[in-house]
């Protein structure tokens, strides 16, 4: 459902008028127009609202636009994911591809960014806590928003290529959609600030099974430790623009699991999630028969939660490096390492699940993304009940010192 339609600004040249400058001839920047008031450097950062609730992401021209996310309500028995996806124009075509035509899911889903993972208690387990999501954008960027009920876009897309049914999609434009039913209402709060609310499902009368806020700020940066997590399925803690300084992680740990679990995160030196054994100079990647042991062996930070369901604590990492997440069920590292290195699956031994499916023993996804810098995890071998309740962690990540 639209709102307020508004036309798109995406910056402009500058005039004489109120609009300002066209730019120096030294690439300095805009002289100002007649009256003084500026290049286009001087556009605010915003979200315009175009038909069938499409957004521009309007800024100054060339420069990043930072859009913040926040979870406001959840109604719901489904595990949703919500994101956005990238199109041409302000009418939502890919590659040529118009809304509801024959292959626009799979070109929308290809361009997929994942803001959250729902889960259905995330209220019970995170307490007060505020579930933000920020991404970034060049200025002009045109976006939809999609909605994947109970799965994944990266799941979805997985399942188009292979030409099996893929799970429910829901898109913003009610052309995609089946019976061009509409799943999304959007209002507009003014001064660029909209709320977003889905309904899961076509019997819903109400659009409030999940229900977030979007805008656009004034931020340059994405915020300490999440430069890698807008991308697909990457949950791990990205500190690399913070080359020697100390980072403080000020972490919290909910659980649901009947397993006393263990959750830490190791040096990565990718997105692809290779590693180098300390040891032997060797390369491994996800997959590779030793990563488990060699990652575990490295571990950077451990938290070992016994028969605790609830724990905060605070730890000082080196930055400069990427961390990712692991976690032990119902084990220490101590029994893994002794036990199972080589992360087989049997009945006694302690396993170990990564960020990276390939270094799983059952290579499925056991991590889901829930906010900035907080995870959701499933401790079952084969996917267990998919809850992704049975450890949430959530990290506040700051620089504390430059050494």
């Amino acid at each position: 459902m639209t709102a307020n339609i508004n036309d798109p600004l995406t910056g402009g040249t500058g005039g004489t008028d109120s609009t300002g400058g066209t730019g120096g001839t030294d690439g300095t920047g805009g002289t100002g127009g007649t009256d003084g008031t500026g290049g286009t450097d001087s556009i605010t950062p915003r979200l315009i609202q175009n038909p069938n609730d499409f957004f521009t992401i309007q800024g100054p021209s060339g420069q990043e636009v930072v859009l913040e996310f926040d979870l406001s309500s959840i109604d719901t028995n489904f595990i949703n994911e919500v994101g956005v996806y990238v199109v041409d124009d302000a009418q939502g075509t890919i590659n040529g591809i118009a809304p509801g035509s024959p292959g626009y899911l799979e070109a929308a889903l290809k361009n997929a960014q994942p803001i959250f993972s729902v889960l259905p208690d995330t209220s019970s387990l995170l307490k007060d806590a505020n579930l933000m999501r920020n991404l970034s954008f060049e200025a002009g960027t045109n976006v939809g928003v999609y909605l994947v009920q109970d799965s994944t876009a990266s799941e979805a897309l997985a399942n188009i290529m292979a030409g099996v049914k893929p799970p429910s999609v829901f898109l913003n434009s009610p052309s995609s959609n089946p019976n061009s039913t509409d799943y999304l209402e959007v209002s507009d709060l003014g001064d660029g600030l909209f709320t977003l609310g889905w309904r899961d499902q076509s019997g819903n009368q109400i659009f409030n099974n999940n229900v977030l806020s979007a805008q656009a700020t004034t931020q340059t940066s994405l915020p300490v430790g999440t430069p890698l997590q807008p991308s697909t399925q990457l949950e791990l803690i990205d500190v690399r623009d913070q080359a020697n300084q100390v980072i403080d992680l000020n972490f919290s740990v909910n659980s649901e699991a009947a397993y006393n679990n263990t959750i830490g995160f190791y040096v990565v030196q990718d997105a692809q999630g290779t590693i180098i054994d300390d040891l032997t100079g060797a390369t491994l990647n996800p997959g590779d028969m030793n990563y488990a042991e060699v990652a575990l062996r490295q571990t950077a930070f451990v938290s070992e939660l016994g028969s605790s369901r609830q724990v905060s604590g605070s730890q000082q990492l080196n930055g400069g490096t990427i961390y990712a997440p692991y976690i032990i069920a119902n084990g220490t590292l101590n029994e893994f390492l002794g036990s199972n290195p080589l992360n087989q699956n049997t009945q006694q031994a302690p396993l170990a699940y990564f960020a990276f499916q390939g270094a799983n023993p059952d290579k499925l996804d056991h991590i889901r993304l829930l906010g900035n810098n907080t995870f959701g995890v499933e401790d079952l071998f084969g996917g267990g009940d998919r809850d992704y309740n049975d450890i949430v962690y959530r990290a506040d990540v700051s620089v504390s010192m430059v050494v």
